[in-house]
């Protein structure tokens, strides 16, 4: 009778024993059987007691179902609501936190901290008299452990992680062209701003900023590229003019020498194609390094010395002495033969001062 109105509860070897088990009769009478059976008594609930634990229900965990009068069946109702809504998302979101940017922490924290203290004012067992009371002993806690545990999984769950995922990913892949923007304030300050919804401990509100400020960041850098291009424009055009230059003046270079040419226009290449501040830059001394290398690759070929005497090219002599001069006008051969005397004279003042000795080839 106690079983069929549900006032007690029967195990046997921690196994349930129902009314209609065959066996119930000789576990009941054995004597060997007797110690073996366990009878849980099935309190019931005082009925104002069990209305508050249903407005609880309803008002923090959306629970509407009517309950049974026991406290273990209230129980079982707080502890599974407590599951679904709060322990098993909490153990979910703990997961995830695990694999997180050490650089950029994901958000909740100090929230995870606070909830697994309020549940641990809750009993351990599973269902009963205690839990209950203990469910109404804690009603103030409830309403922030439900709003928090909202947030942490509107955030793991959902759109917000995948921003804040997407936003660690920018600034970490642009880092190295943030550190060389030292002066564009606005890249600084949108780095900034970013880092700041980053680092916050519960950035919830600020995430939906985050794929604009992300953009915005983009093309600040984007117009940094553009700038300092624009800024260096004349200095790799005139890489590019040496070079051409060069090859006019030197018609037949070693090959090594020519492999330099190559190299130096190779690089102005990669760096008219470059779309990151740090490849800009890292070209733009690039550029320079091996323009300066082709430079003195050239002057050891006009200074080296060919069996024994010192030749200096008579194209090097004539484009020295052009180095300052002043465009002039000749209109008649008396004035070209008077140039061309001035450049004789030049001519033989650059070679003196190369230390060689001019002898009249009329004179004995």
């Amino acid at each position: 009778v106690l079983l069929s109105m549900q006032r007690i509860r029967l195990a046997y070897n921690m196994v349930p024993l129902t009314a209609d088990d065959p066996q119930l009769p000789d576990r009941l009478v054995k004597i060997a059987d007797q110690p073996k059976v366990i009878v849980d008594l099935i309190v019931a609930m005082p009925a104002s007691e069990r209305t508050q634990v249903a407005r609880m229900l309803h008002e923090h965990f959306g629970y509407t179902d009517d309950l049974e009068d026991s406290y273990d069946a209230v129980g079982t109702v707080i502890r599974a609501q407590l599951d679904t809504k709060v322990l098993t998302p909490l153990y979910e979101v703990k997961a995830i936190k695990k694999k997180e940017n050490p650089a950029y922490s994901y958000p909740g924290t100090s929230a995870i901290t606070i909830l697994e203290g309020d549940l641990a004012a809750l009993p351990k067992d599973r269902a009963g008299q205690d839990l209950v009371h203990a469910f109404i002993n804690n009603a103030a806690r409830w309403p922030d452990v439900v709003e928090r545990m909202e947030q942490l999984t509107g955030f793991y769950f959902k759109s917000p992680r995948e921003r804040f995922d997407e936003a660690v990913d920018v600034i970490t892949g642009l880092a190295a062209d943030i550190g060389l923007a030292t002066e564009y304030p606005l890249v600084q300050s949108l780095q900034h701003s970013i880092k700041g919804v980053l680092h916050a401990e519960e950035p919830y509100m600020q995430i939906p900023s985050l794929p604009k400020l992300c953009g915005d960041l983009r093309a600040a850098l984007d117009a940094s590229v553009a700038e300092e291009k624009l800024r260096h424009a004349a200095e790799i055009d005139r890489a590019t003019t040496e070079v051409m230059r060069i090859r006019a003046e030197h018609p037949s270079l070693p090959e090594e020498i020519n492999r330099l040419a190559d190299a130096v226009l190779a690089t102005v290449n990669t760096y008219n194609e470059a779309e990151t501040l740090s490849l800009v830059l890292a070209n733009l001394t690039q550029v320079g390094k091996r323009l300066g290398d082709l430079h003195r690759a050239i002057k050891g070929l006009d200074q080296k010395p060919h069996d024994g005497r010192h030749v200096i090219p008579f194209r090097q002599v004539l484009r020295r002495t052009a180095v300052g001069g002043a465009p002039r006008q000749i209109t008649s051969s008396s004035e070209l033969a008077a140039y061309l005397e001035e450049i004789q004279i030049q001519c033989l003042e650059i070679l003196q001062s190369e230390g060689i000795i001019v002898i009249d080839a009329t004179e004995d």
